[in-house]
């Protein structure tokens, strides 16, 4: 009697417990063994509910983004839903879904997807969708359109619906603002919430925000995640506010943000260094310039150098010297009074014979 089971029959991950590979079969000892019957329409296994809801996450998301990829950009809510609607898709996978919209340049059909989310009914102990991740990725197709209203639009979105926002949020519809042009009041008052909650956090002395004074009225925007101490998302703020401020004019505004920025040590990168030297040019700031230059050659200056760079005190060029006399090499020690070291007797080689 064979140890293996026929070709016909397959084994449970779970129970090692033998079936009929068929579709709809299903092994009655298992439902047996888990406590439940077999035709009750109770909770089963993953493998059972992946067969009976019409296969895996994956294979749902595939024929989701093909199914959305084929609409037209403008495309209304029914549509989405009929192309939606009785998919098992994770949160993640809507994610995966809005980012293969942005790539394909359809940044109306990903903010549909959301406003889709938003009336279906939340099932009991489950997140409420859209989240953070989901309007952030909308935020990134309107961004990449340069539809700087839309991205305003969703934030407010969050507002109403108490999503709270991060830095990134704030900084991808400072973005858009930046890719469409002419919007430096926009830029500069979707920065504020991040300058004032930084300016709140610092211990430091005050630094001057006056060209907060040039931010422009907009609607109601979403409460602020705590800042962490390695948040990248509020330099990513600063340099594409910069951008929007230098290509709207205001060269002087761009420049106050970058000192805001480096006197609260957020260390600029390369990106946002030419950013404020295009600035200085705009303005024909010379000595602001040369200043920026010299502070990219010398970006940690030290106003008290060390003469002597030798960390040691009482420096040796010798390190044989600092030892012990009984630890110094023979050979070494020959050399420098000029005479030859003796050579090392060699030992002759013996072979071991096997018995």
């Amino acid at each position: 009697m064979g140890l293996r089971p026929p070709a016909s029959r397959t084994c449970s991950a779970q129970l090692n417990v033998r079936y009929d590979s068929t579709p709809g079969a299903w092994p009655a000892e298992e439902d047996a063994a888990l406590g439940r019957p077999a035709k009750d329409g109770s909770v089963r296994t993953g493998q059972r509910q992946e067969r009976e809801k019409g296969g895996s996450y994956a294979k749902n998301l595939d024929l989701a983004k093909a199914e959305m990829l084929c609409l037209e950009d403008g495309s209304d809510l029914g549509e989405v839903h009929e192309a939606l609607h009785g998919r098992r898709l994770r949160p993640q996978d809507y994610t995966a879904l809005i980012t293969e919209l942005r790539h394909a340049r359809k940044w109306r059909l990903a903010v549909s997807v959301g406003d889709w989310l938003v009336e279906q009914p939340v099932k009991a102990g489950a997140e409420a969708l859209p989240n953070r991740v989901h309007y952030n990725a909308m935020m990134r197709a309107c961004a990449a359109a340069g539809q700087h209203e839309a991205a305003v639009q969703l934030l407010s979105a969050m507002a109403e619906r108490g999503v709270a926002a991060d830095s990134q949020s704030l900084a991808t519809a400072i973005s858009a603002c930046e890719r469409q042009g002419g919007c430096t009041r926009e830029a500069i008052a979707l920065l504020q919430p991040l300058v004032r909650t930084v300016e709140a956090e610092a211990e430091a002395e005050a630094v001057d925000t006056s060209f907060l004074s040039l931010a422009a009225t907009l609607g109601p925007l979403p409460p602020l995640m705590p800042l962490g101490s390695r948040d990248k998302g509020v330099l990513i703020a600063c340099t594409s506010a910069m951008n929007a401020c230098q290509k709207g004019g205001e060269w002087r505004a761009a420049l106050q943000i970058f000192t805001w920025a480096r006197a609260r040590g957020l260390q600029p990168d390369s990106f946002c260094y030419g950013i404020a030297l295009n600035a200085c040019r705009s303005g024909g700031a010379a000595q602001q310039a040369v200043e920026l230059l010299q502070a990219v050659l010398n970006p940690n200056p030290n106003p008290n150098p060390n003469p002597n760079p030798n960390p040691n005190p009482n420096p040796n060029p010798n390190p044989a010297a600092g030892r012990a006399q009984g630890q110094r090499r023979p050979g070494r020690a020959r050399r420098r009074a000029g005479q030859q070291p003796s050579p090392q007797p060699r030992l002759p080689r013996t072979r071991t014979r096997l018995e």
